[in-house]
């Protein structure tokens, strides 16, 4: 299995052909606060599908997400026109990273 794929902000110019990975990254990137905080992590699951997570801040998951998960589904509908083009199947994860001290704080409360 090859090292997943991973872009960010600073490998994008205008220059840049965008593949699944350049597209989900720079519409996620419109979409939160902290944009140099977004990158997309591509892998294969075992059914050959090719599964996109997109990592953020913590503090914007819920604005990727969306009011009753309005962005993931925009986001989910546009990389399926993209796949269906490209006569493949593509799934998105969310991945929101711990805030800062909250290993320590449920550390302490057991």
């Amino acid at each position: 299995m090859n090292a997943p794929a991973q872009l960010h902000e600073d490998d994008l110019d205008d220059n840049t052909p965008l593949d699944d990975v350049g597209i989900l990254t720079e519409n996620v990137m419109k979409l939160v606060d902290h944009p140099e905080d977004v990158f997309v992590e591509e892998s294969q699951n075992n059914d050959g599908a090719t599964v996109l997570t997109i990592h953020v801040d913590y503090e914007d998951r819920g604005r990727v997400i969306g009011t009753g998960g309005a962005n993931i589904n925009l986001l989910r509908n546009l990389m399926g026109i993209f796949a269906a083009r490209q006569r493949k199947r593509i799934i998105l994860e969310v991945a929101g990273t711990r805030p800062r001290g909250r290993r320590e704080r449920r550390k302490a409360r057991v």
